[in-house]
């Protein structure tokens, strides 16, 4: 017996161990627009029956519609709820709910299921493939012949980004089961009714998607909608989406901070002491004294200041020498007197600097199904680094931001302790190269490219200060 679930689907329990769920979000009317609504389905990968719930609702989950398999028929248990989230332009979202769940119900019966005829798992198994409304889904099996390399069908190149052993021809149809154990499943992404600027359900995207059984250490890429709270500070970003892939070959950070040299003459110090004390004293005019008062002092200021720089011995001559040089652009003190003005030099610091990241990975997809997760992915970082337009294109809105981490793939899955800490980024750079290889390349049947290589560079939001460095205990940021 297999073990293993879909990602995105869990488990009801040990006491009802054939049915699992997941939740999706999709567009719901609501007046003259639309909303998300979370959907809630549950299934039964023994006999292929499953509900469709509304969520969030205040008297708890709320019926939609159900689907028997024995009969091949669905039953709308709340007509209203269906026809604004499945009829009309959402019409779309029915299918693509209808076909995904039942794929991944297929997938939980293979996971589960004997392979030694007889048993009933394995029947279980037959009469589901056999029943109307998944044998269609069934019946679509990956060719395991690998199609002869030439022009037009190459032999896949080695993908130093890949998990696996081997390499899986591409079969001709891209209307695959999900019949491979170690496969990730990743029904929403490929949901046209979900908006895909703003939501990608519970599910996220995996490259590669058959980790052959092997546990490993990944980058987790959340997609994050900018927020802010005010003029000088940004919110928490609501995350909808997640990209997880291999780890990059290239690990490594650079903390900065900016350091000017700053030179101050004599000159400069008394009158800018003169101008401060003057200043600090602007708060104590709200304090029954007048402006008037406020500007005596500080003029009284001034001309001590003056005073004092004119008893100072010899100091006559290099001031003179000084303002001189400065009318015609030459050193006229160092001419007349063979000495300068002593500036002070001194670094001081200036203010912390943003970190960038770079990162730059090969995607060669093994089979039809990988090669559609390698286009989502690719589709998805172009979209949320992209900004949006207003109603009436007056007014361009921020692009969503990532959230990137280094992830120790042991369960329980964690930040990996020895490897720094990122905070949320923009993506400022995105780059695809379809011909890595240096020719056009397909596989046979299928219109994806061989490989594809990806060089994406993201720059944090905010600085990271000492507080930041303190309150983790593992290598910080």
């Amino acid at each position: 017996m297999a073990n293993g679930n879909v990602p995105g689907w869990e488990t009801l329990g040990a006491n009802d161990p054939t049915r699992y769920q997941a939740t999706f979000r999709y567009n719901r009317a609501q007046g003259a627009g639309q909303v998300k609504q979370s959907v809630k389905v549950i299934t039964n990968r023994s006999n292929g029956n499953y509900d469709v719930y509304e969520t969030n609702f205040g008297a708890g989950d709320r019926l939609i519609y159900s689907y028997n398999t024995s009969n091949n028929k669905t039953t709308i248990a709340n007509k209203g709820v269906y026809e604004q989230i499945f009829t009309g332009s959402r019409s779309q979202q029915l299918s693509n709910l209808n076909q995904g769940v039942r794929k991944a119900t297929l997938q939980l019966a293979e996971n589960n299921a004997s392979g030694r005829s007889g048993t009933a798992s394995y029947n279980e198994l037959q009469t589901l493939k056999n029943s109307p409304g998944y044998k269609s889904l069934s019946n679509v099996q990956p060719s395991r012949q690998p199609p002869l390399p030439g022009p037009a069908n190459p032999a896949p190149a080695n993908n130093p980004n890949s998990s696996g052993g081997g390499s899986d021809p591409l079969p001709n149809s891209a209307n695959q089961n999900l019949a491979d154990p170690n496969a990730f499943t990743s029904m929403v992404s490929n949901m046209e009714g979900i908006t895909p600027q703003t939501d990608y359900g519970s599910g996220m995207l995996r490259y590669p998607l058959k980790s052959n059984g092997q546990v490993y250490d990944y980058l987790k890429v959340t997609v994050l909608k900018y927020s802010r709270k005010g003029l000088l500070q940004r919110g928490e970003g609501t995350p909808f989406g997640n990209v997880l892939l291999p780890m990059h070959p290239n690990i490594s950070d650079a903390n900065g901070v900016s350091w000017n040299e700053d030179r101050m003459n004599i000159l400069q110090a008394q009158f800018g002491t003169a101008a401060y004390n003057a200043i600090s004293r602007a708060g104590s005019i709200g304090n029954g004294k007048s402006v008037g008062q406020f500007l005596a002092a500080m003029g009284s200021d001034m001309v001590s200041t003056v005073g004092n720089i004119a008893a100072t011995p010899g100091l006559d001559k290099l001031i003179a020498g000084y303002f001189a040089g400065q009318a015609v652009s030459s050193n006229v003190l160092g001419r007349a007197t063979g000495a300068v003005i002593n500036n002070n030099l001194e670094l001081l610091f200036d203010g912390p600097k943003l970190r960038t990241f770079r990162y730059n990975f090969r995607f060669t997809p093994r089979d039809a199904k990988e090669a559609q997760t390698v286009k989502d992915i690719i589709r998805l970082f172009k979209r949320e680094m992209a900004p949006d337009q207003t109603p009436g294109y007056l007014f361009l809105t921020t692009p969503n931001v990532f959230k990137l981490e280094y992830i120790y793939g042991r369960e329980p899955s964690k930040p990996h302790p020895y490897l720094n800490l990122i905070k949320t980024c923009a993506l400022t750079d995105f780059s695809v190269n379809y011909t890595p290889d240096g020719s056009y390349m397909t596989y046979e049947g299928e219109p994806s490219m061989t490989s594809y290589t990806v060089d994406m560079q993201f720059s944090e939001l905010e600085p990271i200060y000492k507080a930041d460095q303190e309150t983790d205990d593992g290598m910080g940021y």
